[in-house]
């Protein structure tokens, strides 16, 4: 599980984000990737406020 603290840092400070704008690419991200974006299978939020990739096999 990554936290939305922890992507933050892809940015490396370079410009102003907030964990707001990892919520939006990571919506962009599921409608991109995911067969229903409203219910997704690849890219889970987990309960403690993060995101998680799904156990695929």
């Amino acid at each position: 599980m990554f936290s939305r603290t922890a992507l933050l840092k892809v940015w490396n400070g370079d410009t102003y984000v907030t964990e707001r704008t990892v919520d939006a690419v990571v919506g962009r991200l599921r409608r991109k990737i995911e067969r229903d974006a409203q219910d997704p299978e690849l890219i889970l939020t987990g309960w403690c406020g993060g995101y998680k990739f799904a156990d695929v096999d």
